[in-house]
């Protein structure tokens, strides 16, 4: 039988509504209908604690600040072994046997990896806790540059800096979680990051 939904008679249309499965639409509001109400949606895999005051928060306060000056360093570490190679492009290019075609790699090698990096290793620092993901990208960052140092290959020493490009992009969102969990109060957590 094919039923319209325009042909339906009002009859027709209260025996589909008064189905087991299907409840009429109530207008009406009460108050208990305005008021918030709690959901809770409980997953069975996900077994997180709720984020509360960390170890990093009740650190004393010279651990804090010697904390944060190692997280700021290590941000600061990042941002420079960039801008320092500029002026020594031409005398690594020139002991390396580079091109000058090529001598832009010195820098783009870094910043390449490093932005393409940056996102995955913050929602890696998301996933898991920040601390682990901090030293990794300080090793990385670390052995990178002093193998960089002594290379005499110019493809071992781009390769190298590819590789500290994914150290640092490592160190700049796990730093930034470690600050934020060392410092819960808003105002100083405002000085903290700036």
């Amino acid at each position: 039988m094919d039923v319209h939904a325009d042909s339906l008679s009002i009859s027709e249309a209260s025996t589909v509504v008064d189905s087991p499965t299907l409840k009429p639409l109530s207008l009406q509001t009460t108050k208990e209908s305005l008021e918030p109400q709690e959901v809770v949606i409980a997953k069975e895999d996900e077994t997180k604690p709720i984020p509360g005051p960390t170890a990093l928060a009740s650190a004393s306060t010279p651990r804090k600040l010697a904390l944060l000056s190692i997280f700021t360093l290590a941000s600061f570490l990042d941002c420079f072994s960039t801008a320092a190679l500029f002026p020594v492009v031409p005398a690594i290019a020139s002991q390396l046997q580079i091109k000058d075609s090529e001598s832009t790699w010195i820098i783009a090698g870094y910043q390449l990896t490093f932005a393409a990096f940056l996102l995955v290793s913050g929602r890696i620092s998301d996933i898991n806790t920040p601390k682990p993901v901090f030293i990794s990208g300080s090793l990385i960052l670390g052995v990178a540059h002093l193998i960089g140092g002594f290379t005499r290959k110019k493809i071992a020493f781009l390769v190298l800096r590819t590789l500290a490009g994914i150290g640092g992009a490592l160190i700049i969102p796990s730093s930034l979680s470690l600050i934020i969990q060392l410092f819960p109060d808003p105002s100083h957590k405002a000085r903290a990051i700036a």
